[in-house]
């Protein structure tokens, strides 16, 4: 069996939902998935994200990510 351990999202997703009402909804329901949201037109309020979600600017690439302490102390736990 597979357990996903990361969420790695757009602020924009299909559907009815965003990025910032998924991070709170895996924040409250799978709190061992740790999250990190991203945007390149959108920056989060206060209460947008969860405390423990991690928000990136777009644009990035994979250096940039991976540059990035607070990611990858995400992906390294």
């Amino acid at each position: 069996m597979h357990t996903i351990t990361l969420l790695f999202s757009d602020v924009d997703i299909p559907g009815d939902t965003n990025g910032f009402a998924l991070a709170h909804h895996l924040a409250e329901n799978y709190p061992w998935i740790e999250i990190v949201i991203g945007s390149g037109h959108l920056r989060p309020k206060a209460d947008d994200l969860p405390e423990k979600a991690t928000f990136v600017s777009k644009p990035f690439n994979a250096q940039m990510i991976y540059g990035d302490r607070a990611v990858m102390a995400l992906l390294y736990r």
